[in-house]
């Protein structure tokens, strides 16, 4: 059975399911630039000409591959919770019990959003390390970068407003009648 009355709810869980989805195939896919992926060594390593930018070089690459497993990580347990959203929990039996009670979609907000940023960090470093070629030609960026950049969008940015337009429905039907 799934969780709650409300379309919101369901939303609010298959959103934060897709996501998390879409995050960890972009993440596993080498189909982020020309066929190669975040785990890929990158060939401007024969640019970097003195001992300087090669270690820039290696601490950027290093932090888009912290964040993109960081990201990976999170995501996969935001998949569970979302699923446990989905699928386990009951919704209230007396409608005056969810004023007491937090949305269980609390705890979406706390992890995936926090998850779509970390991705977004890596996303964005990704580009930043590849603008050049991306700008000459940015029909080569391939399906997983595409897919990463939906994922951190959904997370990081319709998943709260999910939320909050929730928020606002439940309160707004709880409001006490002043006659």
């Amino acid at each position: 059975m799934l969780y709650g009355r409300s379309g919101g709810h369901w939303l609010q869980g298959v959103l934060g399911l897709l996501g998390t989805v879409a995050l960890m195939v972009s993440v596993l896919t080498s189909q982020w630039y020309n066929g190669k992926g975040l785990w890929d060594e990158v060939a401007d390593k024969a640019k970097a000409t003195n001992q300087t930018s090669l270690l820039q070089h290696n601490r950027v690459h290093g932090a888009q591959r912290f964040f993109a497993g960081l990201s990976f990580i999170m995501a996969a347990a935001g998949s569970c919770i979302c699923l446990v959203y989905l699928f386990c929990l009951r919704p209230p039996r007396h409608p005056h019990h969810t004023l007491r009670m937090p949305n269980p979609g609390s705890l979406l907000l706390a992890v995936l959003p926090s998850t779509g940023f970390f991705f977004s960090v890596a996303w964005t470093i990704f580009t930043w390390q590849h603008r050049e070629v991306i700008t000459a030609n940015w029909t080569r960026l391939g399906f997983s970068y595409w897919l990463g950049g939906l994922a951190w969008t959904s997370l990081l940015l319709l998943l709260p407003i999910l939320y909050l337009v929730e928020e606002c429905a439940i309160r707004a039907s709880h409001k006490p009648l002043l006659v």
